[in-house]
C-alpha cells in the first residue's frame, strides 16, 4: 500500500494498492488463438478432409423412444455432423466379445481435432438448443445420444454406422483451439434404422 514506507528512499511497491488495478481482466473466452478458430477449422477442412484424410464421418445423434428406451420404435429427433471431419485415432480400439447370442462389438476409440467452436453440452449430449422450458427433452428418460461413426466411402452394402458413448469428459487443448473424448462403444444388442422425424 502507498502508505506502508518508513522513508523517502524505500524502493516504490511493484505491487498496486488493493483499490488498484493491475492488468485489466481479459474477456472471458477471448484470445488470439480463438479468434483464429475460423481459418483454423477452413484450413482443416480444405487442407485434410477435402483430400480424403478422414476416413470416418461423425454425428451426434439424439433419438426419442415412444416410452422407456428400448420400448418400441425411436425416432431421430437430431442429427449433427462434426465439421470439420475430426480424426478418429484408431478403430481397432473396438473388440469383438463372444456371449450366448452370439458376438458383440465393444471397447473404446479417441477422437481428437474437434472443432473448439463446440461446446462441452455438445460433445455430451446436453446441447442447450435441444432443452425445452415445458419439457426438458435432452434429460427425459425416453431420449438417449450416441456418436455415430461412419466409414466415408461408397461401398455396396453401405458401410456400417458404429455407435458410442461418452466415456469420459471431454478435453480441450491448451490454447482452447480443439476438443479430444473417448468414446466406449454402445452397449447395444440391436441395430435399428429410427423412422425420420420429418
Amino acid at each position: 500500500m502507498a502508505d506502508d514506507r518508513t522513508s523517502p528512499s524505500d524502493i516504490e511497491a511493484e505491487v498496486q494498492a488493493e483499490s488498484g488495478v493491475l492488468r485489466p481482466e481479459p474477456a472471458r473466452g477471448q484470445n488470439l488463438c480463438l479468434s483464429l478458430l475460423p481459418t483454423l477449422d477452413s484450413v482443416r477442412q480444405s487442407c485434410i478432409v477435402d483430400l480424403g484424410l478422414r476416413p470416418y464421418r461423425l454425428y451426434l445423434v439424439h433419438w426419442a423412444w415412444p416410452s422407456k428406451r428400448g420400448l418400441g420404435r425411436p425416432i431421430e429427433i437430431v442429427r449433427r455432423e462434426l465439421t470439420p471431419c475430426p480424426r478418429v485415432s484408431s478403430m481397432d480400439g473396438t473388440v469383438l466379445a463372444v456371449a450366448a447370442f452370439g458376438r458383440l462389438e465393444g471397447g473404446g476409440i479417441r477422437v481428437d481435432k474437434i472443432s473448439a467452436r463446440y461446446s462441452e453440452d455438445d460433445l455430451m449430449g446436453r446441447t442447450p438448443d435441444l432443452r425445452d422450458s415445458v419439457h426438458p427433452r435432452t434429460s427425459a428418460n425416453n431420449v438417449e445420444f450416441f456418436w455415430e461413426v461412419v466409414e466415408n466411402r461408397q461401398t455396396t452394402p453401405p458401410p456400417r454406422a458404429r455407435r458410442f458413448i461418452p466415456s469420459a469428459a471431454p478435453h480441450l487443448s491448451r490454447a482452447g483451439m480443439s476438443w479430444s473424448i473417448m468414446l466406449n462403444k454402445q452397449d447395444s444388442t440391436f441395430d435399428l434404422d429410427p423412422e425420420s422425424a420429418s
